[in-house]
Order: C-alpha cells, then structure tokens, then sequence
C-alpha cells in the first residue's frame, strides 16, 4: 500500500489571480506532484515520467533474493543435512565400526567367502582384545585378514601334534578350530608373547594363512583395526559373529 501526500504547486501568476497566488490541487485542474512512500521497503522502485512540467510515479516490479528467501533458506537447510551425514559417517567409520567382506575361505565354518560383515572398533576402547575374538587387521596398506586370536599378551604359545598348548598346557576349550594342524610353522616351537602381541589362527585351520607363518606373524594390538560383530549378508546367515 501506497500512501500518496499531494502538497500546493505554485503556479505562475496571471493577472486575474495576482502574483505569487497559490492554489491547491483540483480534479478540474493540472495533476499533482505525487509522493511513494515506503517504495524502498516495498519491493517495488519508483521510475519519474515527466509530462510536460509534472512527474509522476510509476511502478516497476524488481525480484531480489534475500538470505530470508524460502528458496535459500532450503538450499541452506539441505546443505546443512548432506554436510551433517557426511561428517556423522566419517565419524562412525573412524571411530565406532565399518563394513569389510570375507575373501576366502580361512575361516570356515564361522565365515564364508563373500560375507558381509560390520566391524565394530568400540568395544576396544574399554578393554584389551580377548581369547576367541575374531579380529580384522592390515597385511598390507591395501588388504586386510581376518582371524580368531588364540594366545594373548604374555602368554606362550606353541603347536605340538597339531594341537594348541597355551602356557604348556593344551587349549581344551577351542571349539572352533577343532582338526589337527598338519603346517605348525614357526609354532613348533615356543612362541613367547610380548606386551601387545597376539597369535591368531583361522578357523579353517590347513586351509589358514596366520600367525604360523612369517607372511602373518604376530599381530600388534594397535594394528587391529576392530572385532567383527554382525555379518548382514547373506541374509539366511544374518546374526552376531561369534
């Protein structure tokens, strides 16, 4: 809304009205000069046409775009959510667990080729790797090998007929690699655990690249990247990795 203020025009003084005589806007006479007020707020600008000795206002549309603008304000918003998802899956994939797929066969029956699973990193925040985990760490800057720990800091570790012997005495509770060993490697003889090392094995234990051969070795516990926790895939064996 536009609020127009009419003001006196001088007009030129003639002999019937007197010099200097002043008179007030008429229907019958000459338009007046006429003011916009609030054009500057209003969207709109204000171009003068002049006919003869008189201005007038006329109203042009003018569109400009605010950071208030709805279309802004949207654009704004949905930047903030891709920039919020990206931030949030970085930190869960550094900090609190990651996909990774099983290549191979070494640890069947627990793990077939092609599983998918979800490694979780948490739970090693608040205490050290233990005893059956079956833990993911890096062989090289571009693979990973997956494998259940079976000796622990501090402990010795040695295979003697294709069986398991902890500090001298025979692992009796290893359900999961349960054949004979034919390869003992480099566990022929006495492994001594150092502080944050650990000897894992496959559960498919002739079929196994592990800690009995130097291509593996002792596994520090700062490289273990985290404990596989859920395989999703396929969906007939969807469950808890134990």
């Amino acid at each position: 809304m536009f609020t127009t203020i009419e003001k006196p025009i001088d007009w030129p003084s003639d002999k019937n009205t007197g010099a200097g005589a002043k008179r007030t806007k008429d229907n019958s006479d000459q338009p007046p000069v006429s003011y916009l007020e609030g054009a500057a707020n209003s969207g709109y600008t204000v171009e003068n046409v002049a006919f003869g000795d008189v201005s007038v206002g006329v109203e042009t549309e003018s569109v400009e775009y605010s950071v208030g603008h709805p279309l802004l304000r949207l654009l704004r918003n949905i930047l903030i959510c891709v920039a919020a998802a990206l931030l949030i899956s970085l930190l869960v994939t550094k900090f609190i667990a990651h996909h990774t797929s099983v290549d191979g066969s070494s640890m069947k029956n627990t793990l077939s080729d092609g599983d998918q699973l979800i490694v979780e990193q948490f739970t090693y925040y608040f205490h050290e790797p233990e005893r059956f985990d079956v833990v993911v760490f890096p062989i090289s800057t571009e693979d990973n090998y997956i494998k259940r720990i079976i000796g622990l800091p501090g402990e010795t570790v040695q295979i003697i007929d294709g069986q398991v012997y902890i500090n001298g005495k025979l692992l009796t509770d290893d359900r999961y690699g349960t054949e004979l060993m034919n390869d003992p490697g480099i566990a022929s003889d006495t492994i001594y655990l150092q502080k944050d090392e650990y000897f894992v094995l496959g559960d498919n234990r002739n079929a196994s690249v592990d800690s009995r051969f130097p291509e593996v070795g002792l596994v520090k516990g700062k490289d273990i990247k985290g404990k596989a926790w859920l395989r999703f895939y396929p969906f007939g064996d969807f469950g808890i990795v134990r």
